[in-house]
């Protein structure tokens, strides 16, 4: 990350390489309450701060290039909520991502070894070819493909006890609880 000094702190302005990272999440509060920030919170002279607002890019610039946008008018806990659900969704389909099925998967198993019940099932689901129509059609026909995966495991969640998550490129996984079988 790039970061530039002022003499009264140290400001993260720009990250070098977006992809990077898992989300490049925009935090967009309106220029008085980042003004507010910037003088009580940081401690920086009125000035400074302004300085520092004027040097940033205009936010209609900055929230296409955001996967997430978090607008934030000062409440914090809103704030944390909103970046809590980021961090544990995909990017791209919205669905839980892997680490949020990780932690849910061994919740569940530890709820089986309380419980003694044994009505879980995990479903693992991989796009075959999607690397041909990647290749011939683009990637953001990919994408959408992977989209409306996704929008039809979320759709089936309505009617069963199920999280759909995206596990990596072009896999899903979907835990379902109290499943039963026909005999």
């Amino acid at each position: 990350a790039l970061v530039v000094r002022s003499t009264a702190a140290e400001v993260l302005f720009e990250a070098a390489d977006p992809a990077e990272f898992d989300a490049v999440v925009l935090v967009d509060a309106p220029e008085a309450v980042r003004l507010h920030r910037l003088v009580t919170m940081r401690g920086l002279p009125r000035e400074d701060a302004e300085r520092l607002i004027a040097a940033q890019l205009p936010s209609d610039t900055k929230r296409p290039r955001s996967q997430f946008v978090i607008d934030n008018d000062g409440d914090r806990a809103q704030l944390e909520r909103r970046a809590r659900d980021v961090a544990r969704r995909d990017s791209l389909t919205a669905l839980y991502n892997d680490r949020y099925f990780h932690k849910k998967l061994q919740q569940e198993i530890d709820r089986l070894a309380l419980s003694g019940d044994a009505d879980l099932t995990l479903l693992f689901l991989d796009c075959d070819h999607l690397k041909a129509v990647n290749d011939e059609h683009g990637h953001l026909a990919g994408s959408q493909i992977l989209r409306e995966v996704a929008f039809v495991l979320q759709r089936q969640r309505a009617t069963t006890t199920s999280l759909p998550c995206r596990y990596g490129g072009d896999e899903f996984t979907i835990l379902l609880r109290g499943l039963t079988t026909a005999a």
